[in-house]
C-alpha cells in the first residue's frame, strides 16, 4: 500500500529549525531519563531522532532496521490488528506501519522509562491517528501479568545499545509466545554493530529463538538482525 496518514496538529519545532536540520543537527531536548543518564530529541534532516547516551533508540522512518523488516512482513498473513509494542522509543514502530504502509492497527505500547514516554507523547505520537495505549511498566513484568492476546509483537527492549539480561532468556521469550494470538508474529530487534554483538545475536538465535520459536527467520540489516518468529512471514528479500 503506498501513502500514509496525514496529522494537521502542528509539529512540535519551527520551521527554521526543520529547515536549518538538513545542514546540521537541531537539539530540540537534552533531559535525564529515568533509567538513563541522557535522553536527547535530535531533529536531523528533517526527522526526529531519540538517543539515549548517544544509542539510536528511534528516528521516524529512519530507523532503518524496522524499515526493512516491516517492508519484508507479509501483511496479509496477519489474521488482526491488535499490536503488542515493547520498548516504546519515540514511537518510530507504530508511526512507520501507520505511515508507510498505512495501516491502522491497535497499539499496546509498554515503556519502562516514563521520561521516554513524556518525549514520545510531544515529539511523535501526537500526530498519529492509530489508537496507541501507553503504560509505564517493566516489560518482564507486563509479559508475566498480562492475558491479552496479540496479532502481531515487537521487541525493541534496550537500554542504551544492550538488551538487558532478562529479556534474554527463554522463560521469558515463552511467555511472550504465550501471548501471540493464532496467526500471530514476533519480530524482535538484535544489535550487530560490532563482531562481538553479532555473535550475542547469533548465540540468542541458535539457543533460546529457534528453540522457542522452531520455524524462526531473521533479516540481516548490516548492523541489526530482526527475528521472525516464523519464517513464513517474509517476503522475498530481494524485493526491498
Amino acid at each position: 500500500m503506498g501513502g500514509g496518514l496525514v496529522s494537521s496538529t502542528p509539529r512540535p519545532y519551527k520551521r527554521w529549525q526543520h529547515f536549518l536540520s538538513y545542514l546540521t543537527d537541531v537539539s530540540l531536548a537534552s533531559v535525564e531519563g529515568d533509567h538513563t543518564d541522557h535522553l536527547e530529541v535530535v531533529l536531523r534532516k528533517g526527522k526526529v531522532l531519540l538517543q539515549a547516551n548517544g544509542a539510536v533508540y528511534s528516528w521516524e522512518d529512519n530507523y532503518y532496521n524496522f524499515v526493512h523488516a516491516f517492508n519484508q512482513l507479509n501483511w496479509n498473513k496477519l489474521s488482526g490488528e491488535q499490536c503488542l509494542l515493547l520498548g516504546l522509543g519515540l514511537g518510530s514502530v507504530p508511526q512507520l506501519i501507520e505511515e508507510r504502509h498505512n495501516r491502522r492497527l491497535q497499539y499496546t505500547c509498554i515503556e519502562y522509562d516514563e521520561t521516554v514516554v513524556a518525549l514520545a507523547e510531544k515529539y511523535l505520537l501526537y500526530r498519529l491517528t492509530s489508537p496507541c495505549e501507553v503504560i509505564v511498566a517493566d516489560a518482564e513484568r507486563y509479559v508475566e501479568l498480562c492475558r491479552d492476546r496479540f496479532h502481531l509483537i515487537v521487541l525493541d527492549l534496550f537500554v542504551d545499545d544492550k538488551v538487558p539480561a532478562q529479556f534474554d532468556t527463554t522463560s521469558f521469550l515463552k511467555q511472550v509466545r504465550a501471548l501471540m494470538a493464532p496467526g500471530g508474529v514476533v519480530i524482535s530487534n538484535r544489535l550487530t554493530y560490532t563482531q562481538a554483538d553479532k555473535r550475542a545475536a547469533k548465540r540468542y538465535y541458535d539457543t533460546v529463538y529457534s528453540e522457542v520459536f522452531p520455524n524462526a527467520a531473521y533479516l540481516d540489516v548490516a548492523t541489526n538482525w530482526m527475528l521472525f518468529s516464523d519464517g513464513s512471514y517474509l517476503r522475498d528479500p530481494a524485493l526491498d
